[in-house]
């Protein structure tokens, strides 16, 4: 009785730790969303059609990436007894896997995926199914594998980072590789404060970025739109500052121009699509730039920061 109520234990942890990630990638997904619409003309229909069914199927997939990890957790409780219902979890795991893989390649191998586990008929031990979820990382591992092996030449992804790499290396900079962990664009303007010998955190930025937007709300209400594609109301906008300071909410455009006006210093967006993007009053364009790289297709789940540094 006591492992079963351990296992139990285990598993609302889990799904505890589950529901958490979620919502956090739902507010990423949203500021993602109106970061987009912000930089779509809105008298160009055709634009805001492709803009409209871009988001469509965002939202769509990471509905359906979530109903999917919510199945496949839910086989793993104390309560699985069943060889059918061990086969359903894995099954549900591994259609996630390929829906991901079609995604990025509709070429991978399929066989990574479609190589079947086979089970016994008796009741599922607790051994069995450590071995099985130990079967399951290593199929996940193999996939993770198989997207390495994509055609370079037809990657989005090092198509854009050798663009990046030639313009940076024209002006005599090269990359400074940030992690994707949701402060991407905190830790790049982090460390370009340290160029300039303003020592500063993550924490801090995100605090005063928060902060500021909230003194300045008049400033930055009117480009922020609700879930319902609605203007943001002042309870919706006081919620999204807070999530600034909180959470680990994704930084855009509005958030560097706050962080441009905190510390009175221009900021240089660079891009391999358009022209650099210059953030800040002209003011402060008089004094060295904080420079900082936009990859739209640096990670599967979407853009990313770098910052950057001399050669």
């Amino acid at each position: 009785m006591s492992e079963e109520l351990d296992e139990n234990k285990v598993h609302l942890d889990a799904k505890e730790a589950l529901l958490e990630r979620h919502r956090l990638e739902k507010k990423e997904l949203n500021a993602k969303i109106t970061d987009m619409k912000h930089k779509t003309p809105k008298g160009d229909k055709k634009k805001q059609k492709e803009l409209k069914n871009e988001i469509t199927l965002m939202t769509e997939e990471l509905t359906k990436r979530h109903e999917n990890e919510l199945k496949s957790l839910s086989t793993t409780s104390s309560d699985l007894n069943t060889n059918d219902e061990t086969i359903n979890g894995l099954t549900n795991q591994l259609t996630e896997i390929k829906v991901n893989t079609k995604i990025i390649d509709n070429n991978v191998d399929s066989d990574l995926i479609d190589n079947g586990i086979k089970y016994s008929e008796t009741k599922v031990s607790k051994a069995q199914r450590r071995r099985d979820a130990k079967a399951l990382k290593e199929k996940q591992k193999q996939q993770r594998i198989a997207e390495d092996m994509v055609d370079d030449s037809e990657n989005q992804r090092l198509i854009e980072l050798d663009k990046l790499k030639n313009i940076l290396s024209s002006r005599g900079l090269v990359m400074y590789d940030i992690p994707s962990d949701g402060d991407c664009m905190y830790r790049a303007i982090e460390h370009q404060l340290s160029l300039n010998n303003i020592k500063t955190n993550v924490s801090e930025l995100r605090q005063k970025t928060c902060d500021y937007m909230k003194t300045n709300k008049l400033d930055y209400i009117p480009f922020l739109t609700s879930n319902t594609g609605d203007l943001m109301n002042d309870e919706e906008y006081d919620g999204y500052c807070n999530d600034i300071a909180t959470t680990k909410s994704w930084g855009g455009q509005l958030e560097l121009r706050a962080i441009s006006h905190i510390f009175r210093i221009a900021i240089e967006v660079i891009q391999t699509e358009g022209s650099p993007v210059l953030i800040g009053d002209t003011d402060y364009r008089g004094c060295k730039s904080l420079i900082v790289c936009y990859l739209r297709y640096a990670y599967s789940l979407g853009e990313h920061y770098n910052s950057v540094q001399q050669k």
